[in-house]
């Protein structure tokens, strides 16, 4: 599984970078993310079950996107971010960090970025 996992990216269009194990430095805002996700949601449940998973994690993934202010995006939420940003011509964040911008294509941002149960 973890070989489909590499290729799907190649597939679809998309470029990999490759981060050092063992380096978080690298790809500061994943850990950070993946942090809170433990210590707030994972390491606080023992799932039963997919389905049970997915009751505790979806509530958990629609505060840290709609509810939660974040100082990486100047406290504002994913959600307004998003919003904020989705007709102005400043690149969002992930955009600010290298990734490939091309003028006049539609570059939408969606409103659920961050992370999704099932995806």
């Amino acid at each position: 599984m973890a070989k489909a996992l590499r290729k799907w990216p190649g597939k679809q269009g998309a470029k990999t970078l490759y981060i050092t194990p063992g380096s978080p430095w690298e790809n500061p805002f994943i850990e950070s993310f993946n942090d809170k996700f433990r210590d707030e949601c994972l390491n606080m449940h023992m799932f039963l079950n997919l389905e049970h998973a997915e009751e505790v994690i979806e509530p958990w993934r629609i505060e840290y996107n709609q509810e939660r202010a974040h100082s990486s995006l100047d406290y504002m939420t994913p959600s307004e971010f998003a919003a904020h940003y989705r007709n102005s011509s400043r690149p969002t964040a992930s955009l600010r960090h290298g990734n490939e911008h091309t003028p006049g294509a539609n570059n939408q941002v969606e409103e659920n970025t961050l992370t999704a149960v099932g995806t």
